[in-house]
């Protein structure tokens, strides 16, 4: 049959200039030029090591690799050889490439780090996507406006991330060098950020000194921190600190400057306090659990006046913290401690205290709180102790191993509380006297509208 022949076009290839790949599809022979993109196409920058022996800042040729002109560098390969990489300008972004910096002995330096250059000392460094492994004396240490993210960084001798103000770590896991025969935290952090810093979705892990640490005004955000020596998150003045979880941390699990705002965080077996406050902080929805020390010490700082242990019980060191919707459970010590001024509103405090009872209350607080609708249960101590002004109202306390509510003297408003099933006096003074309402039962025929309720 017959029927049309379609045509197959042209075989000759086509003119100089017409593909999208080359500049011309045949060389001067006449051969077929290559159609294939090199690396710097496909990824714009420099590599390191560089193929290039004029290159000699870069090619591996020197003690280490310096890095001195804005722009994007990437490895190729792993570089084990010990030697670092040194940034001398602005604007630099390092991508590791999914290789590792290893460390292989001999005299350690920073994997990563910064030094001044023509324009001054550098800013705006990135690194990114890699990994930093051995005894190098810190991973990756950069300057302000920095940021650092998907990096693993673990056997470091000192910080394994440590970055500048204002910059930035995500997604990133440092774990420290083995913790047999340690003696105790050393001045460091597993991941450190500068003034204004945000730290977010990274863990650290035996760090020799604090886990994760950020200076004024920093952020940690959705972090884990467990098994170091030292505190396991830290945050100066003025600190936020939300969704995070510390563990078995040597030292206080969670720590904070004054002005700090910690929201949706645990704390949990810690060798010391729980949560460890200075003034003006506001916790919210925290959980502190099985901590040697406090559930959450909340202590004063004033000019002047005792800092540390030394000012518990200490009645003008002003705190002025705020607690909302914690709880505080199976602590060796106090639930909540705290000096004065400041306020509790639907916490909950059971279980805490030593076994010999010596200490150990749900709430234990100094002068001018107010604690209002809380639960304090099962503590081995008293539910709430305080010494003079203090404003109780509405809350429960029952099956406390010593008074429900237990205060120095009667120079406090006590009011509207339920109290059941303590070993000691419901309250102390005994109720009617000065501010602390009297006792009364719900089937009294006209009861006191503030009374303290008794069964």
């Amino acid at each position: 049959m017959n029927g049309a022949v379609h045509a197959q076009g042209f075989l000759t290839p086509p003119p100089n200039g017409s593909l999208p790949l080359v500049d011309q599809a045949l060389d001067g022979s006449g051969a077929p030029e290559s159609n294939m993109k090199s690396l710097t196409q496909i990824q714009p920058g420099q590599v390191i090591p560089s193929k290039d022996p004029n290159l000699p800042a870069l090619n591996g040729s020197l003690a280490s690799y310096t890095i001195s002109a804005p722009g994007n560098y990437y490895l190729t390969e792993n570089l084990v050889g010990g030697k670092p990489i040194i940034i001398t300008s602005d604007d630099v972004t390092l991508d590791l490439s999914g290789f590792e910096m290893r460390f292989p002995g001999g005299a350690p330096a920073t994997a990563i780090s910064v030094a001044p250059g023509p324009g001054g000392a550098p800013e705006r460094v990135h690194v990114r996507n890699g990994f930093i492994v051995g005894g190098w004396d810190a991973g990756a240490v950069l300057p302000d406006y920095s940021s650092v993210r998907d990096l693993n960084v673990s056997g470091v001798n000192t910080f394994c991330i440590s970055v500048g103000a204002q910059s930035t770590v995500h997604n990133c896991i440092v774990h420290g060098q083995p913790l047999e025969g340690a003696e105790g935290p050393l001045p460091h952090a597993g991941i450190f950020g500068g003034v204004g810093a945000v730290i977010s979705h990274s863990t650290a892990r035996e760090i020799h000194g604090v886990g994760i640490e950020v200076d004024r005004t920093g952020r940690v955000v959705d972090c884990t921190s467990n098994c170091n020596l030292g505190r396991g998150i830290v945050g100066a003045d003025g600190a936020s600190l939300e969704g995070c979880t510390s563990f078995m941390n040597n030292e206080a699990g969670i720590a904070v400057g004054a002005g700090s705002s910690v929201v949706n965080t645990t704390s949990h077996e810690n060798l010391a306090e729980g949560f460890y406050l200075l003034p003006g902080t506001v916790v919210a929805h925290c959980a502190s659990r099985l901590n040697e020390g406090q559930g959450y010490l909340a202590e004063g700082e004033v000019p002047g006046e005792p800092r540390g242990e030394e000012a518990i019980g200490f009645p003008f060191s002003a705190n002025g913290s705020s607690f909302q919707h914690c709880s505080a459970t199976r602590n060796q010590l106090s639930g909540f401690q705290t000096t004065i001024n400041s306020t509790f509103v639907h916490c909950t405090a059971g279980h805490n205290g030593t076994a010999d009872g010596s200490a150990g209350s749900g709430f234990d607080v100094i002068d001018s709180c107010r604690i209002v609708n809380c639960m304090a249960s099962n503590n081995l101590r008293h539910g709430i102790e305080g010494l003079e002004d203090n404003y109780i109202e509405q809350n429960t306390c029952h099956t406390n191993a010593m008074d429900g509510i237990n205060l120095f003297s009667t120079a406090n408003i006590v009011i509207k509380n339920y109290l059941k099933f303590n070993g000691g006096a419901p309250t102390t003074p005994a109720p009617g006297a000065g501010g602390i309402a009297p006792i009364v039962l719900p089937s009294a025929a006209a009861p006191n509208p503030f009374g303290n309720f008794v069964f």
